[in-house]
């Protein structure tokens, strides 16, 4: 396998080189200040179960200042499953938000006790 990248905590993420994860598909949605965020789908290939699956979403002004950000995180993803994640933006002027990027990661193990 290649490198391991661990945090201070010792988990074990995914090597970028051998996707796990699939991002099956991410949409924008404004229904309103309490009623806006980025909804999709991601679907574990990795042939396992893994630990968790973070998708954080960065939400840009006109300029591509970033105003907000919000993360969301499956555990034990088993394989072959599709996850549907909502990216809930919790800003109060969801109208400042003109695009966003979107960006996925993976623990693939807890470290040991």
């Amino acid at each position: 396998m290649g490198e391991e990248n661990p945090n201070r905590y010792g988990y074990e993420y995914a090597d970028e080189d051998e996707p796990l994860i699939d991002l099956l598909s991410h949409e924008f949605y404004n229904e309103g200040p309490d009623d806006t965020g980025v909804t999709g789908q991601v679907e574990n290939v990795s042939g396992e179960e893994l630990w968790r699956v973070f998708v954080e979403v960065y939400f840009l002004d006109e300029d591509e200042i970033q105003i907000g950000e919000e993360k969301t995180n499956a555990r034990e993803l088993a394989d072959g499953r599709v996850w549907e994640f909502d990216a809930v933006y919790s800003d109060y002027d969801p109208e400042r938000i003109d695009s966003y990027q979107i960006f996925t990661d993976v623990i693939v193990d807890v470290p040991p006790d």
